[in-house]
């Protein structure tokens, strides 16, 4: 195994399962990376046993059937998977090691609308408050984040969930990332969708593809799954002016019961810099999932200024 000799074999031996999750160790010969890109979307990898354990924890549910096939102790894993396993049929999400229990999951979207600041910043806050996340990012958000933003994201999901992880000081396993087609991804059931999503910033594309069902991708199928499951959906469209088929779009949803929240901040806390205004999106949409936070006064809270 660590020189590769039977890496062939192991492509057949998962053959059958519906979802892999590959350890890769430190020490090992070879790279595990074409191995796993054979098997498309239903196959990760892993080199930390925390982030393996909590993919398959939030992956798993109560009719499945967890294999591990392993020639070593690798970490304990048997033992840490089961007792994160076990915590998280108490409520909440785990990673491997139990003292380290997570928020409800939320999920977040970015799109290709203008405003990539917006999401990102919801990503940090969430990850500050203790939730596990759940991230999207479209090809078109990309570009923007990398037109609007210094920052360097990669497209390959594990990958981008260690560049988040890093930005935002997030724990082993509290970011999971999904790519654009990863239709085993939770987020596409409703047996697996957590209770929020919030698609921030929302294009007008984006917006279409919602209102009309269409489900082309991930982040469409997604927002589909919370509007029939009726769980909380927020879109922050980021345009301006509005046509009358942005609007039509907007009215179709909100009636559906989903939020509409344009990115457009308020003045009225004085903000004295783009990350205040940045925060005041941020909190409106944190009210919305029922999130405490102290980003911005709330009304009645600000001090009047001839005071």
């Amino acid at each position: 195994m660590r020189l590769g000799a039977l890496r062939e074999r192991l492509i057949e031996s998962v053959a059958d399962a519906d979802g892999v999750f590959w350890f890769q160790p430190a020490g090992l010969d070879w790279s595990m990376d074409e191995l796993v890109a054979t098997q498309g979307a239903r196959a990760q990898l892993f080199s930390d046993i925390d982030a393996l354990v909590a993919a398959v924890v939030a992956q798993a549910s109560p009719l499945d059937r967890i294999v591990v096939m392993s020639n070593g102790g690798f970490e304990g894993v048997h033992e840490r998977l089961l007792a994160a396993l076990a915590a998280a049929k108490e409520g909440g999400s785990v990673t491997a090691n139990a003292d380290t229990v997570f928020k409800k999951p939320i999920t977040v979207a970015l799109t290709g609308a203008s405003g990539a600041q917006y999401g990102l910043r919801l990503i940090d806050v969430l990850v500050a408050a203790g939730h596990e996340v759940w991230v999207m990012i479209s090809k078109a958000a990309h570009m923007v984040i990398a037109t609007e933003t210094d920052i360097e994201l990669p497209a390959q999901p594990q990958r981008l969930a260690e560049a988040l992880s890093e930005r935002s000081g997030a724990r082993p396993g509290q970011i999971r990332c999904f790519g654009r087609e990863d239709w085993m991804a939770p987020v596409a059931s409703g047996s697996g969708a957590p209770s929020a999503m919030v698609v921030c910033p929302c294009s007008t594309g984006t917006l279409s593809a919602v209102a009309t069902g269409a489900s082309n991708n991930l982040i469409e199928r997604a927002a589909d799954v919370a509007i029939k499951e009726r769980r909380t959906l927020v879109l922050v469209p980021r345009e301006s002016p509005f046509s009358p088929i942005h609007l039509e779009h907007m009215l179709t949803l909100s009636r559906l019961g989903v939020v509409i929240l344009p990115a457009a901040p308020g003045f009225y806390h004085c903000p004295q810099s783009i990350d205040d205004l940045i925060d005041f999106i941020v909190a409106r949409i944190l009210n919305q999932l029922g999130i405490e936070h102290s980003l911005v006064p709330r009304w009645g809270e600000v001090e009047n200024k001839d005071d």
